[in-house]
């Protein structure tokens, strides 16, 4: 486990902040909720938002929102003014008045926690499907009692349903193809059900509610040990490994680079059409056996690949980002054999377990 004080890459943090100047200027002065801020999403957004404060003078206060276990190790306040706050997103009407937050005072609510409903580590649906509900309500109620308060609910692209189509990548306007009896759906039923909400109160209540469907991403703490294919692969080259598909290879998935990430993020809050979804992801597709074998060639190691049958996976996991490129003007500044080169140069510089040294020049 990488120490909560490691920051990310400076360069890339300043990459945010030149790409999402715009962005930021429109926090200035504003108090920032983001809750899920320990996770992978959330160190980006955090980190970003403070370099942009310093860099641009911008005079703004974070919130930084944990879960109830990430208090253990609270991480640094990252050069800016932070205010931490741990307990469930629910809870956070109380936990705000106790840090000494203002409960009115909220500019912006980047909402990305997501539920830890485990039963011996194992998913529990209902869990799982009702912290979605109560959080995602929770930080709408927030917002909506904060006039001109901008709120990003943060979606998947699980959103979308099982895709088995080749080929075709996923637009906003496509139609989820999910079964409601299927007890494996909790996370998917509960973006489903957290878009409902946004879109509702952005209609009812004229909330300025936008919502991104993040698909598959690359870069510095990235989970390594969770069912992720890019994470999986970066650990075994990382532990001198072979990386080992245990499939054939030949699902299709998309890989964005963490900066980009937050810079799409950024500006779905800042220029996202309330009751909106956005895409967010990279729209190259790249089948995981390719995947493999551009992190083992960057990383050294050789591939492996079993050919065993396993529980089935979306066949096809690609975005269409029209709509995003398209309103918000963003786009993918960091290819895959950039992004891994960045992942195992950040995580071979700060990971326990590395025995090998740094084979990257520096940049």
């Amino acid at each position: 486990m990488i120490a909560t004080d490691v920051m990310l890459p400076a360069d890339d943090l300043d990459r945010v902040v030149v790409h999402s100047a715009r962005h930021f200027e429109r926090l200035s002065g504003a108090t920032v909720l983001i809750t899920g801020a320990t996770g992978f999403f959330g160190r980006w957004m955090l980190e970003t938002l403070m370099a942009a404060n310093r860099q641009l003078t911008l005079g703004i206060r974070c919130i930084a929102h944990g879960s109830p276990r990430s208090a253990e190790q609270p991480p640094p306040t990252f050069g800016g003014p932070v205010t931490w706050v741990f307990g469930a997103t629910e809870a956070l009407p109380a936990l705000l008045p106790r840090a000494g937050v203002a409960v009115e005072g909220l500019g912006a609510i980047v909402h990305l926690a997501v539920s830890g409903a485990t039963d011996h580590g194992r998913p529990r649906p209902l869990g799982a499907f009702e912290d979605a509900v109560r959080g995602a309500s929770t930080v709408l109620a927030l917002a909506r009692g904060n006039p001109g308060c901008r709120v990003l609910i943060t979606s998947s692209g699980a959103a979308y349903g099982q895709q088995t189509a080749t080929g075709q990548a996923l637009s906003e306007a496509c139609l989820p193809l999910a079964d409601p009896l299927d007890p494996t759906d909790a996370y998917g039923a509960g973006k489903r059900a957290v878009e409902f909400l946004a879109a509702a109160a952005a209609a009812e209540h004229g909330t300025e509610a936008v919502i991104a469907r993040p698909f598959a991403f690359i870069g510095p703490r990235l989970p390594l040990d969770r069912n992720f294919a890019a994470g999986n692969f970066l650990q075994q080259v990382l532990r001198d490994e072979p990386i080992v598909i245990a499939g054939d290879g030949t699902a299709v998935r998309s890989y964005l680079y963490a900066s980009d990430l937050a810079d799409w993020l950024w500006a779905v809050l800042a220029a996202g059409r309330p009751g909106q979804a956005y895409n967010v992801g990279s729209a190259t597709p790249v089948s995981i056996l390719d995947l493999a074998r551009t992190i083992a060639a960057v990383g050294g190691t050789p591939v492996v690949v079993e050919g065993r049958r396993g529980p089935e996976q979306r066949a096809w996991y690609v975005p269409n980002v029209d709509r995003a490129t398209g309103e918000l003007g963003v786009r993918e500044t960091v290819d895959l054999e950039a992004a891994v080169t960045r992942t195992l140069r950040w995580h071979r510089a700060h990971h326990p377990d590395r025995h090998r040294r740094d084979p990257f020049p520096s940049e």
